[in-house]
C-alpha cells in the first residue's frame, strides 16, 4: 500500500504537494514536532487532531481525479496560516 508522510510545524508549514492515483488506497502518516495541529482533507471527510509525540495513520482512497486540499484546522501559533497543502489525484 503506498504511503505519504506529512510533518506539521507552524515554523515550516505543512509540507505536502503529493501526487497519487485514483482508486488506490494510501496510508497517510501524520506527525507533529511541536503543538497540537488539525488535519482536514477536503473534499473527503477526513479530519483528525495531530498530537506531538505520536504518529497518526489515516487511510485515503480517492475515487475521482482532482485536487484535495489540506488545512490545519487547529490554531497552532503564529505560522498557522501557512499550514496548507494539496494532494493531486490523477
Amino acid at each position: 500500500m503506498p504511503r505519504a508522510r506529512l510533518s506539521c510545524s507552524p515554523t515550516s508549514g505543512l509540507v505536502s504537494d503529493t501526487r497519487t492515483g485514483s482508486g488506490k488506497t494510501y496510508k497517510i502518516h501524520l506527525s507533529s514536532v511541536d503543538y497540537n495541529h488539525g488535519f482536514s482533507l477536503q473534499p473527503t471527510n477526513i479530519n483528525i487532531q495531530v498530537l506531538p509525540g505520536y504518529e497518526h495513520v489515516v487511510k485515503m482512497t480517492p475515487t475521482k481525479a482532482g485536487t484535495y486540499a489540506i488545512v490545519c484546522n487547529e490554531y497552532c501559533g503564529i505560522g498557522h496560516h501557512t499550514m496548507l497543502g494539496r494532494i493531486y489525484v490523477k
